[in-house]
């Protein structure tokens, strides 16, 4: 009986495992199987969580982690010092370029861009817009853009109008509120509607997390992934049956 059941539950986690939406790293390498990934932005990068991810994922990609927080970046540096084609840039990425301010919050995965002007809970960020930045750093395309700002997100994607009306990005990992009752992310409708307008089609939803706030079984907030028209259409897999 006990071998039966081990048999059962390594069955049920290797049936998870392979169901979309649970890994997006699974599904794209499964559902994209000739894409090549060499430019991954990750925008929000806090203390290099994501990014020795995308090192797993992607080793042949050259890796550009934006963090504002001075304190959070100076973990984000120590954390991907030994990740090879790892860059880091003390700047927040928006809508344009200029000068903010941003929270200092002790827990740094909150921390966002404010109009606060209170110096002890908030510090002075250079803010860029990707189109500029990418243009100054001749990048020309990125293949993987994830966006986790706390609320910023759809003003980081404004910034990169130009890339993404020419598609010149492939894959957007970008944090959405699930429902208007939270206000502290974009609401996915709006990212929806931006990124349909630049031809860009929902690839898949990931991170779904409930109402904890309020103790309620209703979505909060998840994480939603867009593919280019020119991917989409680029692509013939067998996985996908």
């Amino acid at each position: 009986m006990k071998h039966k059941l081990r048999r059962l539950k390594k069955s049920i986690a290797t049936r998870t495992l392979n169901s979309r939406g649970v890994s997006i790293f699974f599904d794209a390498h499964r559902l994209l199987p000739e894409w090549q990934v060499n430019t991954v932005f990750d925008v929000g990068a806090n203390i290099g969580q994501s990014a020795i991810e995308f090192r797993k994922a992607f080793p042949a990609a050259t890796i550009y982690c934006f963090e504002p927080v001075q304190k959070t970046f100076e973990k984000l540096k120590s954390n991907t010092g030994n990740l090879k084609q790892t860059k880091n840039f003390l700047i927040a990425l928006s809508a344009s370029d200029g000068e903010g301010r941003i929270t200092v919050n002790e827990q740094s995965t909150q921390n966002r861009i404010t109009s606060v002007m209170d110096c002890s809970t908030t510090e002075q960020v250079k803010i860029r817009a990707i189109d500029s930045f990418a243009a100054e750093n001749n990048i020309d395309h990125i293949n993987y853009l994830k966006v986790d700002t706390e609320g910023n997100d759809l003003n980081v994607l404004l910034g990169a109008t130009n890339m993404l009306t020419n598609q010149r990005v492939d894959l957007i990992e970008v944090e959405c509120g699930m429902n208007k009752n939270n206000t502290y992310h974009n609401y996915f409708i709006e990212i929806l509607d931006f990124l349909s307008q630049k031809g860009y089609r929902l690839f898949g939803i990931y991170e779904q997390k409930h109402e904890w706030k309020e103790s309620k079984p209703s979505l909060r907030r998840a994480n939603l992934a867009f593919i280019s028209d020119r991917l989409n259409s680029s692509t013939k897999s067998d996985n996908l049956i």
